[in-house]
């Protein structure tokens, strides 16, 4: 059996990318993940990057925003050379995605946003972004996904 530790993975987080869902969501449920994230890392510089068709707000938590816009995605949905560059300049130390459903947007932020740590939800089409995926099981019923989201993070 081999064990897989986690340990110093979470040593010096400076900067966090939450990618904003295009869904609609409970604005209060997802403030759990922010919390714990500003609780887990104090020193931690916010990023919130939201995407095009975005419905709800983020949550104001003194960080900044950056929104994309539709015409930043080309073919199919695939980032431009210009996006891709915009992404990499965020130099992020960990990307939480915050997607329930499959949302390749979401999913290439995060993983071009050159985070090693990379979280989002354990839904099909979607493990080439993430390299931790949280799985809401019925063990967690009665919690929202964000809370069991938040929990894995520390």
């Amino acid at each position: 059996m081999h064990i897989l530790s986690l340990g110093n993975c979470w040593d010096n987080i400076r900067h966090c990318v939450i990618c904003w869902s295009e869904q609609m969501i409970d604005i209060k449920s997802v403030e759990v993940v922010y919390e714990r994230v500003i609780d887990r890392f104090p020193d931690v510089s916010l990023t919130t990057v939201v995407l095009p068709g975005m419905i709800a707000s983020p949550p104001d938590y003194s960080m900044k925003i950056e929104n994309i816009r539709e015409e930043e995605f080309v073919f199919w949905g695939f980032p431009s050379k210009r996006l891709k560059s915009k992404l990499k300049r965020l130099n992020a130390d960990i990307a939480i995605d915050l997607s329930l459903r499959y949302n390749p947007l979401s999913a290439y932020v995060s993983l071009l946003s050159g985070a090693r740590i990379r979280i989002g939800f354990a839904i099909p089409n979607a493990g080439y972004a993430f390299n931790y995926q949280v799985a809401p099981t019925d063990v967690h019923l009665g919690k929202s996904s964000y809370s069991v989201l938040a929990k894995y993070i520390g």
